[in-house]
């Protein structure tokens, strides 16, 4: 079976934009309904100012967007390597 690269650029933008949307979902469903409180408390350990309140939810959202695009590209990257290391 043969193995194809993956296009780095690609898969961190993409998924970098779901997570960030997902994040900025989560934040706004924990201001405007008043749930997923746990989840959020245990998202802001992680992530500074990330606090259910609006202007936070899209702060949170720019930081999840930047650290997924880049942990993502940096993991393609390492499977292209690892990918022709093993060829």
């Amino acid at each position: 079976m043969e193995f194809t690269k993956i296009n780095p650029l690609a898969l961190a933008i993409s998924i970098s934009i779901l997570s960030g949307l997902a994040s900025f979902f989560m934040g706004v469903a924990a201001f405007v309904l008043y749930a997923g409180k746990p989840i959020v408390a245990m998202i802001g350990s992680l992530y500074l100012s990330y606090n259910p309140s609006m202007a936070n939810a899209g702060l949170g959202a720019g930081l999840v967007l930047m650290n997924t695009f880049v942990s993502s590209y940096i993991a393609a990257w390492i499977y292209n390597f690892l990918l022709d290391y093993i060829r």
